[in-house]
């Protein structure tokens, strides 16, 4: 093994070494950012559907309530066809 190791040689190396994890770390912080915005992207995209499922909930009971109410009118006007017996 030689001592003849020029220390400039090691210092360029380790500078090169240094710059390319400064240009990772930049990358990293890059990355961290457009990560971030799609998690919050996500979590509005998600209320969105929870808000959406409520007016269908909604939406589906009104439905319900029409449909009793139109029941009740067409048997107080005997208009209801009476339900067929399977014998």
């Amino acid at each position: 093994m030689s001592n003849n190791i020029d220390p400039a040689l090691i210092y360029e190396t380790l500078k090169a070494v240094q710059a390319g994890i400064a240009g990772l770390n930049d990358r990293l912080d890059h990355l961290t950012l457009r990560l971030s915005s799609l998690e919050t992207k996500v979590v509005a995209l998600e209320r969105a559907m929870v808000d959406n499922h409520g007016d269908i909930v909604a939406l589906h009971a009104r439905l319900d309530s029409i449909e009793r109410r139109l029941t009740r009118i067409e048997r107080r006007l005997d208009l209801a066809e009476e339900p067929t017996r399977h014998e």
